[in-house]
Formats: C-alpha cells, sequence, structure tokens
C-alpha cells in the first residue's frame, strides 16, 4: 500500500507541475501578443503623424499655388467673375 501512495503522490506531482507549465506558457503567450500590438500601434501611430504632415505640407503647397495662378491671371475686359 505504502508503493501505491508513493505512486499517487508522484503522479498528483507530475501533473501539478504539467498544470502549472501550461499557466506559465499561456501568461508569457499574452504577453508577448501585448507587445507585439504595442509595436503595431507604434508604428500605426507613426505612420499617421507622417501621413498628418505630408497633407500639412500639400495644404500649404496648393495655397502657394492658389495664391501664385491668382496673380498671372489676366484682368478681365468685360469684369466678369
Amino acid at each position: 500500500m505504502a508503493h501505491v501512495t508513493a505512486y499517487l503522490i508522484a503522479a498528483l506531482a507530475g501533473l501539478i507541475s504539467l498544470i502549472a507549465v501550461y499557466a506559465r506558457g499561456r501568461v508569457v503567450g499574452a504577453k508577448l501578443e501585448r507587445t507585439a500590438n504595442n509595436a503595431k500601434e507604434a508604428e500605426a501611430n507613426a505612420k499617421e503623424l507622417q501621413d498628418v504632415a505630408a497633407a500639412g505640407a500639400a495644404r500649404a503647397d496648393a495655397d502657394r499655388l492658389n495664391a501664385d495662378a491668382g496673380k498671372l491671371r489676366q484682368p478681365d475686359a468685360y469684369k466678369r467673375k
């Protein structure tokens, strides 16, 4: 009977260690996923800031070109709009 108890204790210890390893793997996997998501989010934010800066520069160029186009227009002899 003493041998059976020893085997049961060893099996229970093995089961507990398997559960602990599984839980640790889940925690580490979740941490890696969060890190990857944070990196993607930071990259997306940087891209959005570049896009906003490019749009601002494009708007400034368009305003400058519109201002220059008004200077080049010949006056209308018939005063049309």
